[in-house]
């Protein structure tokens, strides 16, 4: 007997064949495998030293991330120059992480790509 694989979001990706007495439990844990979704992606903690040359090489420099937080308003604007200037890792989902992101006009996709970037170097 064939039955069609599906993904985890219900596409056929291929077909499974086992033998036509094959019970319906076996047939539900082959398939089970292939209808798992893909591994949440892990986005590291980078350091600064790793940030600041992910920026530069990306064309940022630092007056320019300092720019943008000194257009927030205190207690916001101190909090985050605190992280910027002694924060020993940055983390992708720190909130101010987000908001300077977006007063900068990136997408989530382009910081996840800054962030897999500069934990390379």
């Amino acid at each position: 007997m064939v039955k069609n694989i599906l993904d985890y979001q219900g596409n056929v990706i291929g077909q499974l064949e086992l033998p036509d007495d094959t019970p319906d439990e076996v047939w539900a844990e082959k398939l089970a495998v292939y209808a798992q979704p893909p591994p949440a992606k892990v986005i590291p903690d980078v350091t600064p030293r790793q940030m600041r040359s992910a920026l530069l090489l990306n064309g940022i420099t630092d007056d320019q991330i300092t720019a943008a937080i000194n257009t927030l308003s205190s207690p916001q604007k101190d909090l985050a120059m605190i992280a910027w200037e002694y924060s020993t890792a940055f983390q992708r989902n720190n909130p101010f992480t987000i908001q300077v992101a977006a007063m900068l006009g990136w997408t989530d996709d382009q910081l996840d790509q800054l962030w897999y970037f500069a934990a390379t170097l």
